[in-house]
């Protein structure tokens, strides 16, 4: 059509809009917090030479946020092929299939304080995830102070 849009956009009411550039890449989730949209998928650099899993749109600009990924390699610790966000309060919940968050490990489910932007770990997150293609985290969802984590693992929690 008439409006340019690179993988994300926005329906204002009576017209379609397009968020800046957009994203290089797929995006798996949305989720909104006041004015910012998250975007969860597998975002790649200009050259193609690293991704991120998570972006933030504040109106007039991407950030990506999280960890930059070189996909050589990574492929059995960050295999993107589907993410779960969401938003309660002041957190950001992200579920998918990675291992860390800017160094924190956090077993494919994670929490961003968006007051400080530091991320951290649901007690040891999820575990034998297993190898195929859709494993890991696939659903979250928010009920007052419990988060609902769904998708395809054996075990949660920290090793006693």
């Amino acid at each position: 059509g008439a409006v340019p849009a690179n993988n994300i956009v926005r329906w204002a009411g009576n017209q379609w809009e397009a968020l800046g550039g957009g994203l290089r890449g797929t995006v798996y989730d949305i989720a909104l917090s006041g004015s910012d949209v998250y975007a969860a998928g597998q975002f790649f650099t200009a050259d193609y030479m690293l991704f991120n899993i998570l972006a933030k749109w504040d109106g007039s600009t991407w950030t990506m946020l999280g960890d930059q990924i070189d996909p050589g390699g990574q492929e059995e610790n960050y295999l993107i092929k589907g993410l779960a966000l969401v938003i309660n309060g002041n957190y950001l919940y992200l579920g998918g299939h990675f291992a860390s968050m800017d160094g924190v490990t956090v077993n494919h489910v994670a929490r961003l304080n968006l007051t400080n932007d530091t991320w951290s770990d649901l007690t040891g997150g999820v575990h034998n995830i297993g190898t195929g293609a859709l494993s890991g985290v696939r659903a979250l969802a928010i009920s007052e102070n419990d988060v609902i984590v769904g998708g395809t693992f054996l075990e949660v929690g920290t090793s006693n």
